[in-house]
């Protein structure tokens, strides 16, 4: 019984995730018709706008800055789908054990 909680509360998080992507799609797909350009932010800049971090934690230890860099170069759609796919397989995996 636990499993398939834990496994719908995976299917959630993926389902929200799928949203994220899709919103993210369509304000882009706007943006680009209105301006021309299209900007995806990246992972880091989209979790500092949503407060999920802090500067000073990447300054805390020897690898934090090289972990700043990589979140800096991947866009947040790619890290999202990602993200989603992950906690789908996820998913599917505690609700068929």
């Amino acid at each position: 019984m636990k499993d398939r909680i834990i496994g719908i509360a995976f299917f959630t998080v993926a389902l929200l995730l799928i949203c994220v992507v899709v919103v993210s799609l369509i304000s882009g797909l706007i943006e680009w018709l209105q301006s021309g350009r299209w900007e995806s932010p990246s992972l880091l800049r989209a979790a500092y706008d949503a407060h999920l971090i802090r500067a000073r934690w990447f300054l805390s230890a020897d690898w934090g800055w090289r972990l700043h860099e990589i979140l800096d170069q991947i866009p947040m759609l790619v890290g999202a789908a990602l993200a989603a796919s992950l906690s789908w397989w996820a998913g599917l995996w505690f609700v068929r054990r």
